[in-house]
């Protein structure tokens, strides 16, 4: 009798132990799977961060390079992160940026990250903005003259008069060079008059020196122009009579952006 028992309590032993063994070995393996997970999520989204900046250096370098599209991303030396033109992999997963239009001045783009075949996706949208042309100062100056007439006058009739900026934005912009086309290339550019002070002259200030010929492009003493307000160029001073002449004038501001007019002259 005692040895049935015996062989009983062996048998109970080894069937416990192979249930605790098996849940020990079950465990591992759940833990094993969830930290697989977590590795695989912590890893796409370093991904898609990384994705993110490098297409905001891209739009940093070149809006323009946003052209709604599908691709990939590439890094190399020394030019940085550009757009490749396929989908790429990047440790292991598939990754593929979809570009879309919004408005001009804004691009949509979605990166997609892909594992485990296609089975698992995650996704990122930015909106990204070409914030130079956003923030130039070139669209918020006015041109502030009727029918685009300006009025020539002076000894000579060398002198044109009438053309008022303004400014319709709430901050300063400035002018920091013009350039002057005109359509008798016999008269030269003498110099720029603003608020009663010279702004450019032949002699100083501003350069370059010497009287100029069309298209004159000239560095003058800046013209800022205050939030909503405006400011009239007093003359532009010529060595011939430009009655009845076609002008045309671009203003260089001083963030680089530009605005162009065209006008004409007539005798006041």
């Amino acid at each position: 009798m005692k040895k049935g028992f015996v062989t009983i309590d062996v048998l109970l032993g080894m069937v416990l132990l192979g249930l605790v063994i098996s849940g020990i070995m079950l465990s591992l393996i759940s833990l094993y799977s969830s930290n697989t997970d977590l590795s695989a999520t912590e890893r796409v989204v370093t991904v898609l961060q990384e994705s993110n900046e490098a297409l905001r250096s891209i739009r940093n370098k070149d809006f323009e390079t946003l052209v709604p599209g599908t691709y990939g991303l590439a890094f190399a030396l020394p030019q940085g992160w550009t757009l490749s033109p396929s989908p790429d992999v990047v440790e292991g997963m598939n990754r593929q940026v979809v570009i879309e239009t919004v408005s001009q001045h804004v691009r949509r783009l979605t990166t997609t990250i892909s594992w485990d075949g296609g089975a698992k996706t995650s996704t990122s949208v930015v909106y990204l903005t070409n914030w130079k042309k956003l923030f130039e100062q070139a669209p918020h100056l006015q041109f502030l003259v009727d029918d685009n007439e300006l009025i020539s006058d002076g000894r000579g009739n060398s002198e044109i008069h009438g053309l008022l900026l303004g400014n319709d934005k709430s901050s300063p912009i400035v002018v920091d060079k013009v350039e002057i086309t005109w359509d008798k290339p016999m008269h030269e550019l003498k110099e720029i008059i603003v608020g009663g002070n010279q702004v450019w002259s032949s002699t100083g200030p501003g350069t370059p020196t010497g009287l100029q010929q069309t298209p004159a492009l000239v560095d003058i003493t800046d013209l800022v122009i205050g939030g909503n307000g405006t400011i009239l160029i007093d003359k532009f001073v010529f060595t011939g009579n430009v009655n009845n002449v076609d002008v045309t004038i671009r203003f260089i501001m001083g963030d680089g952006s530009e605005k162009t007019g065209n006008f004409h002259s007539q005798q006041g």
